[in-house]
């Protein structure tokens, strides 16, 4: 290994790290509230509106991108949302040489230049610690009409092209940059994500969000932080709670049924056939055009749909293939009926390109080992149809379908109780509502850069970040410093 020529690459991105810091004037990097939190003014029963956050999004490629707008000017940034994630997360352009133009997400939904923004801020040592050691810079947030001040943020490179990376961490100011290909604002059910950030300012009184799909046909959708908008759905809400999900967003349905109807004009079958599975966790995917059901079942609906299963695993199928051109010559409709709502989408939006000819099924089954070992999954088409409220106060989410024709708007704030409002469940008899982070105040002034010591050593680390990739592989070098010293961590992953 050309040790040399590494270490040579790092001191190049830690020097362009430290420009990032350095490179505004003492007034750009004056102190920000941190985290600022700013009440509401007057009691809630007092309110001529409930307090709600209301942003825009966008359907592209089987994933939800919230429109928002990042730093001072405004950077105009296209974000996922992210069940899975509980920060802000966020491309910087070119950061190991890649531009922007290089990366179709990038290219299509922005990237941000803290060097641009005077309201960007490093975080101080003191600052860093105050945070529970969670996050290293912030910056203004506007989603919907609502601005946020002093939003945590981490900072993301684009991966190169041969498929390695390199992970810079820079224990001296305790920045964090990771690789990953698309930015992503995160709604987890951790206590970091945005909802609950909203609470934080005084924005919403509860950490709470519902996201309304476009029934297939606009691409055009939304979310609602802090309420529910009852003209949406054909309600009430059927809420599933959200314990013993391992901080996943799923439903716990009673009965699970699939129903295929033929269409095709010029088949003399035009029947409906029906399949029952087993019950089963559904996880709730923004990103993703795949849903996941039982292996048992599904493979009738192939055998009767005349679709190949391919590579066994101990006996699974592990993907449903079929003539890419059957999106246009055949009609069906296929229906999941979760308890007694259904959701019906039209089999060509079910087609997922697998090689020039062949396409994947979007319905696919739950095999050991693959991606959704152990568990089912719902994706984008269905998400689409769908009104969701979740509520992390008492991890419940509400699901219902969408109203064909909504009339004016009716919001309902998602208060503190132990229920959704419009919704039917198991409610608890009470819950313990989140209680907002204290207000912290930065010390203010240029961040002081000076080396605390400490011997360094030699090390090789395991791999980190979330399950989507992020992070490194095995085989990474690292130089930790201790002592809260400066460290380096050098890391390969192969191409």
């Amino acid at each position: 290994m050309q040790l040399s020529l590494y270490l040579a690459t790092w001191c190049r991105l830690f020097l362009h790290a430290i420009s990032i810091s350095t490179s505004r004037s003492p007034r750009e990097t004056s102190a920000v509230s941190f985290p600022l939190r700013h009440p509401p003014s007057g009691l809630a029963s007092k309110r001529d509106s409930p307090l709600a956050v209301e942003a825009p999004v966008t359907i592209w490629s089987n994933t939800y991108w919230i429109n928002a707008s990042l730093g001072t000017p405004p950077q105009t940034l296209g974000l996922m949302l992210d069940f899975d994630l509980s920060e802000l997360q966020v491309i910087v352009p070119d950061g190991l040489g890649v531009p922007c133009s290089k990366d179709t997400d990038c290219d299509l939904f922005g990237s941000f230049k803290p060097n641009e923004s005077s309201s960007f801020h490093n975080l101080t040592y003191s600052e860093f610690l105050q945070t529970g050691d969670k996050y290293t810079y912030t910056d203004t947030f506007t989603v919907g009409d609502q601005t946020v001040k002093a939003t945590p943020l981490a900072l993301s490179y684009i991966e190169n092209d041969s498929g390695s990376y390199l992970l810079l961490s820079l224990h001296l100011w305790y920045s964090l940059t990771s690789y990953v290909s698309a930015n992503a604002l995160g709604i987890s059910p951790e206590n970091t994500s945005f909802p609950y950030l909203l609470v934080d300012r005084g924005l919403t009184t509860s950490p709470s969000l519902s996201l309304c799909g476009d029934r297939g046909g606009t691409n055009q959708a939304s979310v609602l932080f802090g309420a529910v908008n009852t003209a949406k759905y054909d309600g009430p809400l059927q809420a599933f709670s959200l314990q013993n999900t391992h901080n996943t967003i799923s439903l716990q349905p009673d009965s699970l049924e699939l129903f295929l109807e033929n269409n095709n004009s010029s088949s003399n079958n035009n029947n409906t056939s029906h399949y029952t599975f087993s019950p089963t966790t559904l996880a709730l995917e923004t990103r993703s055009a795949f849903t996941y059901l039982p292996n048992s079942t599904l493979h009738q609906l192939y055998t009767d749909l005349n679709i190949t299963t391919i590579h066994p695993i101990n006996g699974s199928l592990e993907s449903g293939l079929l003539d890419c051109s059957r999106q246009h010559t055949e009609t069906h409709t296929i229906s999941l009926v979760i308890n007694n709502m259904t959701f019906s989408i039209p089999w060509d939006e079910l087609f997922v390109p697998w090689t020039n000819t062949l396409c994947q099924l979007a319905i696919q089954p739950i095999t050991p080992g693959a991606y959704a070992s152990g568990r089912g999954q719902l994706g984008v088409p269905f998400l689409r149809r769908m009104y969701l409220a979740i509520d992390y106060d008492d991890m419940f989410v509400g699901v219902a379908p969408l109203k064909q024709d909504p009339g004016p708007d009716n919001i309902v704030e998602i208060g503190t109780g132990p229920d959704i409002p419009d919704a039917v469940g198991d409610w608890p008899a009470s819950v313990t509502a989140y209680t907002p982070a204290p207000t912290r105040i930065s010390t203010g002034g240029a961040v002081t850069r000076t080396s605390m010591g400490g011997a360094a050593r030699w090390g090789w680390t395991g791999s980190v970040g979330r399950g989507s990739g992020m992070g490194l592989g095995s085989g990474v070098v690292g130089i930790v410093a201790l002592s809260g010293g400066l460290g380096l961590w050098l890391g390969l992953h192969g191409s």
